[in-house]
């Protein structure tokens, strides 16, 4: 039996009707114009390594339309869409940390997703989709790559920090991931953990269709459980929030009303492990260099609209304002040959390759239309 999910493509596609002074899914994914030094957006610009270190950025003001996620479809709407309505009207680009207070706000005065769809307009596995569904598409891979950036840093902090881990270490990053996106409003990160539930649920779903088997083995949760992970830390985190979209993705009543123990077990025990790895205010910042390298043949165009996104400073910022490391690091995008993004220790790189983001944009081609969840 493949009962009917269509909570994600609701909380999203509603956003539409949300005021324009609410949302702009281009800013929920950081693809803003931050204020910082002149020299490293020129860097950004030359696709050139640059720091970040020794200037502020964004909390973001925004303005704009909503950006739908998802096309239309069979598969029905939310009867009840108050909740999201209420979350994006309530959504809002600042924090209460005192370090996020002094950046500077910046509006968003282009919608540079547009931008980023049309330069996928020749893309070969896009060819004939409309613009707004190239929009979806690149908001779809965006919000997965931000939330694979954040994973590979759960791991950087692990292995940096010394930290225990009790479990397996990618249940500890997806857990990193998630908390901190709940926490960091600076970047309206709620619409980004629904992008990376639904990535999972769709890998899933493409994954019982092509017959590949199941790694009961594999050192990552199944596809199906890292989605519902998410949902249950944000459920957990706010139920008069999420409720609605742990109802709508079939979340049973009885596991809701334990995921506030995940919650804030996750949460206390992250800031437990890092609270001694904190940066004070008057501590200088680390260096922390980011680069995007060319991409090979078509992955050029995701080097250019992740450039354009510039995904990467935001990861650096949270990592140099938020923690003391003990030496300089590099987070790059590159073309590696394959699909995958890590963290290696010895040389103090976390890479993400230009091929997840075009698996990304395959696999929302491919599986978002009719999105079932598939129960076992």
């Amino acid at each position: 039996m493949h009962p009917n999910i269509s909570s994600f493509r609701s909380w999203l596609l509603d956003g539409r009707r949300a005021r324009a002074t609410a949302t702009v899914a281009a800013l929920c994914l950081g693809l803003v114009c931050f204020a910082g030094a002149g020299a490293a957006q020129q860097a950004v610009e030359r696709g050139q390594p640059h720091s970040i270190v020794g200037h502020e950025v964004g909390g973001f003001a925004y303005r704009g339309r909503a950006i739908p996620i998802w096309k239309s479809t069979t598969l029905g709407r939310f009867r009840n869409v108050a909740a999201f309505r209420e979350a994006l009207d309530s959504w809002h680009c600042a924090t209460e940390d005192p370090a996020d207070e002094q950046r500077t706000r910046v509006a968003l005065t282009t919608p540079k997703i547009e931008v980023a769809a049309r330069l996928l307009e020749k893309h070969p596995r896009l060819n004939g989709l409309s613009q707004q569904a190239r929009e979806e598409a690149v908001e779809f891979a965006v919000g997965n790559i931000f939330f694979s950036l954040f994973h590979e840093l759960g791991h950087a902090l692990v292995t940096e920090m010394g930290l225990p881990v009790l479990g397996r270490e990618e249940d500890a990053a997806d857990s990193y991931a998630s908390v901190t996106m709940l926490q960091m409003g600076t970047i309206c990160s709620e619409r980004v953990l629904i992008q990376s539930a639904w990535g999972w649920f769709l890998s899933d779903q493409r994954d019982r269709e092509q017959g590949v088997k199941l790694p009961f083995y594999g050192e990552h949760a199944l596809n199906q459980q890292r989605a519902y992970n998410i949902i249950c830390l944000m459920v957990g985190s706010d139920p008069d929030k999420f409720t609605d979209l742990a109802d709508k993705s079939e979340m049973p009543e009885d596991r809701q009303q334990t995921c506030a123990g995940d919650y804030s077990n996750a949460s206390w025990s992250w800031t437990k492990a890092l609270e001694r790895h904190r940066r004070a205010p008057e501590q200088p910042r680390q260096r922390i260099e980011v680069s995007y390298l060319e991409g090979t043949g078509d992955l050029d165009v995701h080097a250019q609209i992740l450039r354009s996104a510039r995904i990467l400073e935001i990861v650096a910022e949270h990592a140099a304002d938020r923690y003391v490391w003990r030496a300089p690091l590099t987070i790059e995008l590159k073309s590696c040959g394959e699909s995958n993004a890590h963290w290696n220790v010895a040389t103090y790189k976390l890479t993400l390759c230009y091929e997840m983001a075009e698996e990304y944009i395959r696999l929302y081609r491919d599986q978002a239309d009719g999105f079932k969840v598939a129960q076992n």
